[in-house]
């Protein structure tokens, strides 16, 4: 814990509000009134970006729209990976209609490759595809349900013609099968009328991570977009850049082959370089920057 951070725990809640931060007093009181700022900006930020994505789901539930677009959205940085992102489940979900049902659950009743992905996780003592906190939240699912039998909060789910598809929920749904092996009736929002096959989807994964750089599609080098350089290189994977690197370019499998038909390695440079300019700082926070990949010529006169 912070020396200010302890210091603002000692304040009384009348206190606090009682500071005035047009003209705060001293140094704590600045700092006091500089988190307040942040805290401002960041849940503005974010009542911006769930309005957004509510826009382009307007029929969706509330639920689900916080659980599963939402949640993935906040680890996006840049408007053009977002809108990509949307305009993907818009594809594959946009026409669904969603129910809340009581799912008697067990491993079979989900497709093959929710159920290949279930057992890679061995119960949660593996983690193949790299979800952060994965173990923490493994123990944190494994007490609630041995503390209040099967959990309330549903999982969120896609019907399919070979299966239940997992979007939302894996930790809950895998602790579960590990407490009741013969299957157990938990509650589930699930879409129907999905248009897309299980094997081919890419976008629903529980962690934007395994999205961008973890799976088996999207990517010219396989697994998610791929990672660019101001040569026009690909050299990993999105969400993977290291901490020497300026700021990342990452494009999907389709905008790289379009770019390169356009001018080669130098159209993905260009990109890459146009990114770094209108938006140089990595480690920037808040709203999303739209950088288009379009750069524009100087006319020779």
């Amino acid at each position: 814990m912070r020396a200010n951070e302890f210091l603002f725990e000692k304040w009384s809640d009348k206190y606090k509000r009682s500071i005035d931060c047009s003209n705060p007093k001293g140094f704590s009181q600045k700092a006091h009134c500089a988190g307040k700022k942040n805290e401002s900006t960041l849940n503005e930020y974010r009542n911006a970006l769930y309005d957004f994505v509510k826009s382009k789901f307007p029929t969706w539930p509330e639920y689900v729209l916080k659980d599963f677009l939402y949640a993935q959205a906040k680890g996006i940085r840049d408007q053009e990976e977002l809108n990509d992102f949307l305009e993907r489940n818009q594809k594959d979900l946009g026409q669904v209609k969603w129910r809340l049902e009581k799912l008697p659950i067990t491993l079979d009743i989900f497709t093959p490759k929710t159920q290949r992905m279930i057992k890679q996780r061995e119960g949660g003592s593996s983690n193949p595809y790299q979800v952060p906190k994965d173990a923490e939240r493994h123990a944190q699912q494994l007490k609630m349900i041995q503390q209040q039998g099967v959990r309330t909060e549903p999982i969120i789910v896609a019907k399919l013609n070979n299966g239940y598809d997992l979007i939302e929920g894996w930790h809950r749904t895998i602790q579960h099968l590990q407490q009741y092996p013969e299957g157990y009736t938990g509650p589930a929002w699930v879409a129907y009328d999905a248009t897309y096959t299980s094997e081919s989807k890419q976008g629903v994964k529980e962690n934007l991570r395994d999205w961008f750089g973890k799976g088996k599609k999207g990517g010219a080098g396989g697994g998610g977009w791929d990672r660019y350089n101001t040569k026009g290189e690909r050299i990993g994977k999105c969400g993977d850049a290291k901490k020497s690197e300026g700021k990342p370019k990452c494009l999907s499998k389709s905008r790289a082959a379009s770019l390169r038909a356009k001018g080669g390695k130098k159209a993905i440079a260009a990109a890459v370089n146009k990114k770094r300019r209108d938006d140089p700082n990595k480690n920037r926070r808040g709203k999303a920057k739209n950088v288009s990949n379009t750069v524009k010529t100087r006319k020779k006169k």
